[in-house]
């Protein structure tokens, strides 16, 4: 018969301690079937003077994060749908009257300035 860790754990002085702000043991415990690190401090009740154990557990795997969203399929050049100009349409006006409502053209893209830099008499001598 295999011995059973489930819910039990072993807790042993920490022999890589550096710094006081570092745990005095250090050990690993099984609950529900779940591996943990299990880190202790030794520490000492201000009032009575008593010491005591004061504990921390962390998974030893670490949390398991969202699946990342599925990829969208690419589509081609002919499945996508090409722009199209908004039609001009009849309005009515408040007063009943009939007009064309046309879209305002559209901004054709800003030209750049052509700059003449570095031309004869721009340079400066130091």
């Amino acid at each position: 018969m295999a011995y059973d860790n489930t819910n039990s754990g072993t807790l042993g002085k920490n022999k890589r301690k550096e710094k006081d702000t570092h745990h005095d043991y250090s050990g690993q415990i099984n609950i529900d079937g779940v591996d943990y690190w299990l880190s202790g401090w030794l520490k000492t009740a201000q009032a009575t003077g008593e010491k005591f154990f004061s504990l921390s557990v962390r998974p030893k795997d670490p949390p398991q994060t969202q699946q990342p969203p599925p990829q969208r399929q690419q589509q081609t050049t002919q499945q996508r749908q090409p722009y199209q100009q908004p039609q001009q349409r009849q309005q009515t006006t408040q007063q009943g009257q009939q007009r064309q409502f046309t879209p305002p053209p559209q901004q054709q893209p800003a030209q750049q300035e052509e700059h003449s830099w570095g031309t004869e008499g721009d340079d400066i001598t130091f």
